[in-house]
């Protein structure tokens, strides 16, 4: 069988005014003048550092043991760039399967004198942290940075298994001049290599070698030392931008520049080969024979003993039941903000602590309505920051997060426990990040992961505008959703100064308001907030001899366009759709007369995803605004990036046109 591997396409370097010649590797403690000198990258004129060359090296000792090494440099160019600073190195450390060793690392400053100054970390410097048990992680501070300095460091991997193949990543926050990955795998181990992002490379050259190993494998046995073909690739890529988050953006490690590696087969001399890649019906055998997972969800009696002190429980029927267990579970609960997949604990022992993981609350909620004879399923996720699933790699690493799906009358309910202030019906914005993995002990299933509930923000104001240009107002709003659950995280706040919570967060765009009534936190249900207020403003319009300027939006959708950069290689994901309606009714004074209102509007991407809609006419001595924004789709591809950013700046260009009045 062929060798499994990846065909790169070679490019010239994109940017050749960058002397790249100078930047590639050198040896640990050589500094070039050229990266000693360097002030800046050209095409890249926001970067506070830049990654000089990032080298890695991957091979097999004669035990069949991985062995990568990592030679890392950067610059520093300004003071933001010390971020830069802080490392850390993760590595699997159960069953001792992979240690780190010959790890160094240096600052190189230059002094007033013109001297290379070097500063070297010591080794009780590093410092070595737990994670989650199974995972540990190295972590150094770089000391002394300033403007210009140099820092690099080294380290060597050890590891016992093949599964643990390292994966390459090219791309960082930072611009990367030289980016270098070296890897030589013996013929047993056949390697399905993924690549993710821009693939193409400045160079790629594979070779047919050979190598002498002892394989501690049961078809090796007594064979002491054999010669196993091996192929060696080199794969360089260079001057490669930076790749920075930005608002509506799932994690960057999505969108990044690297190569992974999957363990698919073990080919033997005999011929036999070995399929290494495991099936989500495995996995899920072996998630549910976890002691903190299947285990840990099963009936008992302390479960029994929590349902029967929940005020109104059992409910008259199924979904109140579940309802009064989900808020019982998420006002008792608080979550610690970390997130996992199995419990930390006994899940008595998380109750009686009160406090927990998201999987801690999660299937103990579970556990709970389990006892209460309600059908459930535990649904495995991975939030925004966590990045996407490949749902080709059945790992459970991928995953970090856990929902629940309960089933009433042939309905779904996906429910998620960590918020107080969060209703059944809606999910945290945290998973709106791809499918999720249901897993039973019998079967698995991949679902969608929404809200069935919309989104909205809606503004209705009627205002009496006096000759002296302050408005008098009465406010309603009503906001559902995220919006509706944003607010009252602002009102918890703020609580229980209602007019500290109006000035602060909903009028923050109005100066010189008084708040001559409010009535906040009449809900229909859990999943909208309103507000009703009556209020005065003193500095809304402006006057210019006989004229009256008036900007009748006063309640925005955002304070600007949230998409600056002027172009995108990658999705918009706003997570849910939603919209913005605002209506105000002004009365006009006697004596003004109106002389100019915006026009009215209509605005659509082509395919409808996204609308605005402007209407302002003049009723008599009153004017009816009405201003709508909605985003009927969540996720805006690359190709579709201009056209967005350019719907947003003409909603705010609308959002600015004045109303002008003239003194009779």
């Amino acid at each position: 069988m062929k060798y499994l591997f990846l065909i790169f396409v070679c490019l010239l370097s994109l940017y050749p005014d960058i002397s790249i010649s100078q930047s590639e590797r050198e040896k640990y403690g050589e500094i070039s003048d050229f990266q000693l000198n360097l002030s800046h990258v050209s095409y890249d004129s926001t970067a506070s550092s830049a990654v000089l060359f990032d080298v890695g090296e991957v091979y097999f000792d004669s035990q069949l043991h991985i062995i990568f090494r990592r030679h890392k440099r950067i610059k520093v160019f300004n003071e933001a760039g010390y971020d830069q600073a802080d490392v850390s190195v993760n590595y699997y450390a159960a069953n001792d399967l992979e240690r780190i060793k010959n790890i160094k690392a240096q600052v190189i400053n230059i002094s007033d004198n013109g001297k290379k100054e070097i500063t070297e970390i010591g080794k009780d410097s590093f410092f070595d942290e737990d994670i989650d048990g199974d995972y540990k992680r190295i972590t150094f501070t770089f000391p002394a940075l300033r403007p210009g300095s140099i820092i690099e460091y080294e380290y060597e991997i050890r590891a016992k298994s093949p599964h643990l193949m390292p994966s390459w990543l090219f791309q960082e926050s930072e611009p990367v001049l030289y980016s270098e990955f070296n890897f030589e795998i013996p013929e047993v181990f056949r390697y399905r290599i993924l690549s993710q992002g821009d693939s193409s490379y400045d160079l790629h050259e594979v070779e047919d070698k050979t190598g002498n190993f002892r394989p501690n494998l049961a078809s090796y046995a007594r064979a002491g030392y054999v010669k196993l073909n091996t192929k060696f690739q080199k794969v360089i890529k260079k001057d490669i931008r930076a790749l920075r988050e930005e608002p509506y953006m799932r994690s960057t490690e999505d969108y990044f520049s690297k190569i992974i590696f999957q363990l698919a087969e073990l080919h033997f001399p005999n011929g036999a080969i070995e399929p290494v890649i495991t099936t989500w019906e495995k996995v899920a055998e072996e998630l549910y024979d976890h002691s903190y997972f299947g285990h840990a969800i099963k009936t008992n009696k302390r479960f029994r003993g929590i349902l029967e002190s929940i005020d109104g429980y059992p409910a008259e029927d199924k979904l109140s039941s579940m309802i009064l267990v989900y808020d019982h579970v998420k006002k008792s609960m608080k979550w610690n903000r970390s997130f996992g997949i199995v419990a930390s604990d006994k899940l008595d022992n998380v109750y009686e602590r009160k406090t927990g993981s998201s999987s801690d609350i999660n299937l103990l909620l579970f556990g709970l309505l389990n006892q209460a004879n309600i059908e459930v399923t535990p649904v495995l996720t991975s939030t925004r920051t966590n990045g996407q699933i490949w749902k080709t790699n059945p790992f459970l690493s991928q995953f970090n997060d856990v929902l629940v799906l309960a089933e009433i009358d042939n309905e779904r309910y996906l429910l998620d426990a960590t918020d107080p202030q969060r209703s059944y019906k809606v999910l945290p914005a945290r998973v709106l990040n791809s499918d999720g993995w249901l897993v039973s002990d019998n079967q698995t299933e991949w679902i969608v992961i929404n809200n069935d509930i919309y989104h909205s923000q809606s503004f209705q104001l009627i205002a009496d505008l006096s000759e002296d240009g302050s408005l008098n107002i009465d406010f309603n709003s009503t906001e559902s959703g995220y919006f509706d659950l944003n607010r009252r995280k602002d009102f918890q706040a703020h609580s229980p100064d209602n007019n500290s919570f109006l000035q602060k967060e909903v009028f923050r765009h109005l100066n010189d308001i008084s708040i001559e009534m409010s009535d906040i936190g009449e809900f229909d249900d859990e999943t909208q907030f309103k507000i009703r207020s009556t209020l005065k403003a003193d500095k809304i319009s402006e006057k210019f001899d006989d004229l009256l300027i008036l900007n009748p939006v006063l309640m925005q959708y955002a304070e600007s366009n949230p998409l600056k950069s002027p172009d995108r290689t990658f999705p918009v994901d706003f997570g849910f759709e939603h919209s913005y309606l605002y209506h105000i009714t002004i009365s006009l004074p006697e004596s003004y007369k109106i002389e100019e209102l915006p026009q009215n509007k209509v605005l659509q991407l082509p395919d409808r995803s996204a609308e605005i809609r402007r209407i302002c006419q003049a009723e008599g001595k009153s004017i009816q605004y009405f201003l709508s924004m909605k985003l009927n789709r969540s996720v805006f591809a690359p190709n579709e990036y201009d056209h967005l950013r350019e719907f947003f700046d003409l909603y705010y260009s609308m959002t600015q046109e004045q109303i002008v009045l003239k003194k009779i």
